[in-house]
C-alpha cells in the first residue's frame, strides 16, 4: 500500500510539473504571436520585407481583366478566387487603401484563379465548383467588352455567397448590366474554361498554391492588409472625387 501511495504521489508531482511546463510553453507561444503581430503591423517592416522579395515575371496577357493606365509605372497583379474570404478581405483593402491612391500611376491586373473544387466533367455529370463557375463568369464578362459592367459583376461576385445557378447568374448579369443569355452561353465556352485552367497552371508554376496572391511590380506583398504599407509604397496623396468615379464599380 505504501508503494502504491508513493507511486500516486510521484505521478501527481509529474502531472503538476507537466502542467507548469505546458503553461510556460503557452506563454512563450502567446508572447511570440504577439511579437510577430507587432512586427507585421509595422508598415516599415512590411515594406522592408516586400522589398526583399525576389521579383517574378508573371506573364500579363493583353486580354487579362485590368483597370488603370496600361502604361503606368507600377503594376499590381492579383490571383484571386471569388469564393475565398481572404480575397474578399483584399477587395476591401483595394477599395480603401489602393484605388484612392492609384490615379494613373498604377495598373491593376486581375487573374481568375479558382482554388476550390474543379471545372467538372460533363461526360460523367460532374458540375463545376462554385469557384470555377465564378471564375468563368468573370472571364466571360470581361470578354463581352464592357469594362464597367465587368467590374460591377466582379464586385457582385465578391460579395455574393449564394449558390450559383442559371437564375442567379441571370440576376447577377442584370445587376451588372450584361446580356443575361450571352453571359450564360459564354460561361460554358471552351475557350473561357481553357483560359481559367491556364491561370491555375500559371499560378502553380510559380508555386502560388493559395489565394490571394498579390504582386506589386512582380514582388509578393505578403502582408497586403497593412494600410500603412500602401500609404508608404504608393504615396499618401488621394485621388479627387472626380477621378475616383472612374474606379471599378
Amino acid at each position: 500500500m505504501a508503494a502504491l501511495c508513493l507511486m500516486l504521489v510521484s505521478f501527481e508531482l509529474l502531472l503538476i510539473e507537466h502542467l507548469r511546463l505546458s503553461a510556460r510553453v503557452q506563454n512563450i507561444v502567446d508572447d511570440s504571436t504577439a511579437l510577430a503581430k507587432a512586427f507585421t503591423d509595422n508598415p516599415v517592416v512590411v515594406q522592408a520585407l516586400y522589398r526583399e522579395e525576389p521579383a517574378v515575371d508573371v506573364p500579363i496577357r493583353g486580354d487579362d481583366p485590368s483597370f488603370g493606365n496600361p502604361g503606368a509605372p507600377r503594376t499590381l497583379l492579383i490571383f484571386a478566387d471569388y469564393r475565398c474570404h481572404f480575397c474578399r478581405d483584399l477587395e476591401a483593402v483595394l477599395q480603401r487603401d489602393i484605388l484612392p491612391r492609384a490615379a494613373d500611376r498604377l495598373q491593376i491586373v486581375f487573374k481568375n484563379r479558382p482554388l476550390f473544387g474543379s471545372p467538372g466533367d460533363p461526360n460523367n455529370g460532374t458540375a463545376p465548383s462554385l469557384s470555377w463557375l465564378s471564375a468563368c463568369m468573370s472571364e466571360a464578362a470581361w470578354r463581352m467588352g464592357d469594362a464597367r459592367a465587368f467590374w460591377r459583376l466582379h464586385a457582385a461576385l465578391m460579395r455574393d455567397e449564394s449558390h450559383l445557378d442559371s437564375n442567379s447568374i441571370r440576376a447577377l448579369a442584370q445587376e451588372a448590366g450584361l446580356d443575361q443569355q450571352a453571359l450564360l452561353a459564354a460561361v460554358e465556352d471552351q475557350g473561357i474554361q481553357a483560359r481559367v485552367a491556364e491561370n491555375v497552371q500559371m499560378a502553380e508554376s510559380f508555386g502560388f498554391t493559395w489565394t490571394p496572391v498579390v504582386l506589386l511590380d512582380g514582388r509578393q506583398v505578403t502582408y497586403w492588409n497593412n494600410s500603412g504599407f500602401w500609404a508608404r509604397e504608393l504615396g499618401d496623396s488621394r485621388m479627387s472625387a472626380a477621378t475616383r468615379r472612374t474606379s471599378p464599380d
